[in-house]
């Protein structure tokens, strides 16, 4: 569908579409066709200004009023009536607005000598004569067809704007509106309908050109009621039969729909069609667009907002839209009594409007006109092409959850499909779709799940930006800036490629998002671990340098800082350093618990690589000391604490620090190095069939998630290892435990290990003979890797 059609305009749908879907303000055209026919017979006009929030149906209703006129003749025979688009960008002064006037009767009412003398005004030079010739061109057209004007002008608090400079020259426009109501209150023949999102200076300040001028009529927002009707009758224009067999069955949702559209009739179109067609791109695109169309108004009413005044309306839609005024003064960081006296000023422009007032019942402040609160949060809080929340909490009220899990699936097959045409352009609009979708799921794991499935189909085709944005949607939709949201992006995509084992398109990746924000703390950070990882620890410190110079940083980035950069300095060779650096890092006033406990680990593995075990493990065991450290930490600890007593020979404690690991370590890594420990130390202990024991069990003791090659590699690696440091025939021992007791799967892989074993103890060629030549490749390696079998370990 083609975004025009979302484009939410009523001037671009016919009089016949907007009669067939009108609802909910029959009684207020009622009441202004009657207030004009009231001034028919009257030498003074009474003038009337619409008063509602953007979207609520105010140029809809000039509309209809416009309609009913020109078709009526009880009307027609006694008005032209002439209506004024919403952005007259072409009005700046009142003779323009006069100007426009006689050229809207020239082009709409097909008055022939308003054009001649909308030209003549035109060619008039000087500003003074120009506006009296069209007032008196008004004037003759009056007179000559024996009937009153009636102005219809939409965004009335606009018809004449300030200048960019701002508050200090509003001389010009109060000029103007004091010159129209001089007109407007000596002159008869013109009538004036305005509409206005709120009662503004001109208007409303007791020194102003308008003050009780006109009579102010204002729109509600539609009830849950006036929505459902609105629902059928624009499902029965666009012949919608499915959407009307649902409707009587879901009218119980449709209240949620009132709360978040605060029964605004533009939302709650653009929600049916999400509804219509299943496709979030056109209406999210038609929404953007529309909000944009606002922002030169909108950004002017900010700018010229009193600061605390700007602060307070910013904490509330911060807070969601809904908020206490103690929950909005704790946001801006003002005191109460100055959020209550700018509340009432908000209320008072209808800004803002209050709820659960009186009778002891607090009192709770909402945005009142919801097309400003998503311009704001579009424009301020989720810039660019961020997710638009209102779609999301419609979902969620909308659907269930079997639907909502439907609909995604459908998209992921869309996508699936597009992929394989080769063309993104063919998964553009679903890509939109799928976060929507997905943020809609009130599953945290299955929501993340489809994010990073996004993000992962987006790098392997080769879009990188693109996998970017999405993680940015998930782990910083409220970024304070653009800038900040992109570069937690690719800091959110350069973890998970260092998490893949990818340093170096880490290393990469972490480089843009430091483009986008060189202040991003843990992008540094996170940078200096890739170097680490790829083996170049001298960029690596430079990079912890980097992150421990900043002014602004948290206790907990500096000791996870200082750790990291020991770990450098360790790696360099340079021990004294690095247990400087960890010594820091665990008197560091504020450092959680795990860096604290962190630190105290890596130096105590400094003091044990140096030979020094009885230091090493007072370190561990402080580090099991501290309060409130995770299982993970704790672990750590007390396998180092295990090897610390086994190189002190105290091989029964170090069994008991070792089989806690093993048995309870959810971290495969973990398990593979405690259950190594235990096989080695046994089968020192000439406990060879304990030390089986404990390798037939590995298989149990791994996580469920452990990938076919960790595990692969965990059994070689502990086969070769007591080939090296034991003997051939132990290490042969272990590898039938491996081959008799494993998985099919561990099984099937190590059988190539005993053609290998057999060739390092006879160098007989022919025991390789049945091994397929990739696979004798690797037996000859591991050969050679134990021709020194049955050598002393050493500690």
């Amino acid at each position: 569908m083609a975004y025009a059609r979302l484009a939410y305009d009523p001037w671009e749908t016919s009089p016949e579409e907007r009669r067939a879907t009108f609802v909910g303000r029959e009684a207020l055209i009622r009441q202004l066709m009657s207030a004009v026919a009231e001034q028919q017979g009257h030498n003074t006009i009474q003038h009337y200004l619409i008063l509602g929030p953007r979207g609520i149906g105010k140029t809809t209703i000039l509309l209809a009023v416009r309609d009913k006129v020109r078709a009526d003749l009880a009307f027609s025979g006694h008005w032209l009536c002439v209506q004024l688009r919403e952005e007259e960008y072409f009005v700046r002064t009142l003779r323009d607005l006069l100007y426009l006037t006689l050229r809207a009767l020239a082009d709409d009412e097909g008055l022939a000598d308003a054009g001649d003398l909308a030209e003549q005004a035109h060619r008039e030079r000087d500003h003074d004569r120009s506006l009296a010739a069209a007032l008196d061109g008004l004037r003759s057209i009056s007179e000559t067809h024996g009937k009153r004007i009636l102005l219809l002008i939409d965004n009335f608090d606009r018809v004449f704007p300030r200048t960019p400079t701002g508050r200090r020259k509003k001389g010009a426009p109060e000029n103007e509106y004091r010159a129209f109501r001089k007109l407007l209150s000596t002159e008869s023949f013109l009538m004036v309908i305005g509409a206005s999102v709120r009662l503004f200076e001109e208007i409303a300040a007791y020194d102003q050109a308008f003050f009780n001028f006109f009579c102010p009529v204002e729109i509600p927002n539609l009830s849950d009621d006036e929505i459902c009707e609105v629902l059928r009758k624009r499902a029965e224009a666009d012949e919608n039969h499915v959407f009307l067999r649902q409707l009587d069955g879901v009218r119980d949702r449709v209240r949620a729909v009132t709360w978040m559209t605060g029964g605004n009739p533009r939302l709650v179109l653009m929600l049916y069609d999400v509804l219509r067609q299943r496709d979030m791109m056109p209406v999210v695109q038609a929404l953007r667009e529309t909000v944009g169309g606002l922002t030169p108004i909108l950004k002017h009413i900010m700018d010229d907002m009193p600061r605390q005044q700007s602060k307070t309306l910013d904490a509330l839609i911060r807070l969601g839209g809904v908020a206490s005024p103690s929950a909005i003064a704790d946001m801006a960081r003002l005191p109460l009594n100055v959020v209550t006296t700018q509340l009432g000023r908000l209320k008072d422009a209808r800004f803002v409007a209050v709820e659960g007032e009186g009778k002891g019942r607090p009192a709770f402040y909402r945005v009142a006109d919801p097309m400003f609160r998503t311009w704001y949060q579009i424009r301020y809080l989720r810039p660019a092409g961020r997710r638009i929340e209102i779609f999301v909490d419609f979902l969620r009220a909308w659907f269930s959850v079997a639907d909502r899990r439907r609909f995604i699936e459908d998209r992921w097959k869309q996508f699936r499909k597009g992929l394989g045409t080769g063309s993104y352009a063919a998964v553009a609009d679903t890509v939109v779709g799928i976060p929507y979708y997905a943020a809609g799921l009130d599953d945290e794991r299955e929501r993340q799940g489809h994010f990073d499935r996004l993000a992962e189909s987006q790098l392997e085709s080769g879009r990188a930006r693109e996998a970017a944005d999405v993680l940015a949607e998930l782990t910083a939709p409220f970024a304070g800036s653009q800038m900040r949201y992109e570069a937690a992006g690719y800091r959110a995509l350069a973890d998970r490629l260092l998490d893949k084992g990818e340093p170096k398109k880490a290393i990469a990746t972490y480089a843009e998002a430091l483009k986008k924000d060189p202040r991003d703390a843990g992008a540094r950070m996170g940078l200096g671990l890739a170097f680490g990882l790829s083996g170049d620890h001298t960029r690596a410190g430079k990079e912890f340098d980097s992150v421990l110079s900043l002014p602004t940083l948290s206790a907990d980035l500096r000791a996870n800082a200082l750790v990291n950069r020991g770990v450098s300095k360790g790696m360099l060779g340079d021990m004294q350093g690095a247990i400087a650096d960890f010594t820091a890092a665990a008197e560091l006033p504020g450092a959680p618990a795990d860096q604290v406990a962190k630190a105290l680990v890596n130096r105590g593995a400094c003091y044990g690589n140096n030979g020094d075990h009885e230091h090493a493990f007072s370190d561990f065991g402080a580090a099991l000391n501290v309060d409130g450290i995770s299982k993970e930490q704790r672990l750590s600890a007390r396998l180092n604490r295990g090897a610390a007593l086994r190189n002190l020979d105290r091989r029964n404690e170090a069994i008991l620090d070792f089989t806690e690991c093993a048995e309870t370590g959810t971290d495969v890594g973990m398990v593979h190095h405690a259950v190594a420990w235990l096989v080695r130390i046994h089968l020192q202990q000439n406990q060879q069939s304990e030390a089986i024991r404990w390798a037939t069990r590995l298989s149990q003791l791994e996580p469920g998630d452990a990938q076919l090659d960790a595990r692969l590699e965990a059994r070689i690696n502990l086969i070769l290892d007591v080939g090296r440091k034991t003997s051939l025939s132990a290490a042969e021992s272990l590898l039938d435990a491996f081959i008799t007791h494993d998985s099919p799967e561990i099984r099937e892989r190590l059988g190539f290990l005993k053609p290998g074993i057999e060739f390092a103890k006879t160098a007989d060629e022919k025991t390789l003979t049945p091994l397929p030549e990739e696979e004798q490749k690797v037996a000859r390696q591991i050969a050679a890797v134990l021709k020194g079998a049955g050598k002393a370990e050493q500690p």
